[in-house]
């Protein structure tokens, strides 16, 4: 009976040694088996691209966008010819504009990071002032969900980004036509 509580006490010993969690571990040498080494130097921090901010869009080229976050009263539309995606910098980049049915006028060249879910204000705009297009004077990236009415969360779930990723520009586009993306398969995934 001593011998075969030896046995299980050493086998019981190899296994707490052994990491199943790490597919490589038999591959590794006994130095290599702890924490792997990381070098932070070797990543290359995210840098935004240069923004140049596009005329204020005429009326007729604003796409409405059905947001129901969106207070009352108020309807959200975005130039559909100024959207861009950042080669570099994967930012999804556009003039939002909302009317109220008063009158009223906002529009803003924002920019949308769909892997951090955060938003910038570049510009804002309105056609009836002196100087149409003013530009931000600090801008700095905020969260989705910052605000009283969260609505840039939802244009990121509806029209701008698939999960983590920014849609492409057609994408966009063909999502403005289509009115809303309901059955967005990535809303699960996002983060905001």
């Amino acid at each position: 009976m001593p011998l075969l509580l030896l046995l299980a006490l050493v086998l019981a010993g190899t296994a707490v040694a052994r990491d199943d969690t790490d597919p490589y571990w038999k591959y590794r040498s006994d130095q290599d088996r702890g924490e792997l080494p990381f070098d932070e130097s070797l990543v290359k921090p995210w840098v935004e691209a240069g923004v140049e901010v596009p005329p204020l869009p005429q009326d007729e080229h604003l796409m409405p966008m059905r947001l129901d976050d969106l207070q009352d009263g108020m309807q959200a539309y975005l130039d559909a010819d100024s959207v861009s995606v950042g080669d570099t910098d994967r930012v999804v980049r556009y003039w939002l504009v909302l009317k109220g049915e008063g009158g009223g006028y906002n529009a803003t060249y924002e920019g949308m990071r769909c892997n951090t879910g955060e938003y910038k204000i570049y510009a804002y705009g309105n056609p009836n002032r002196p100087v149409p297009v003013k530009p931000a004077p600090d801008p700095k990236w905020r969260p989705v969900t910052e605000g009283l009415v969260p609505y840039r969360r939802e244009m990121a779930e509806s029209f701008l980004c698939n999960g983590i990723s920014p849609k492409t520009v057609q994408q966009v586009r063909d999502g403005l036509r289509a009115g809303r993306e309901f059955n967005n398969p990535y809303s699960e995934i996002l983060h905001f």
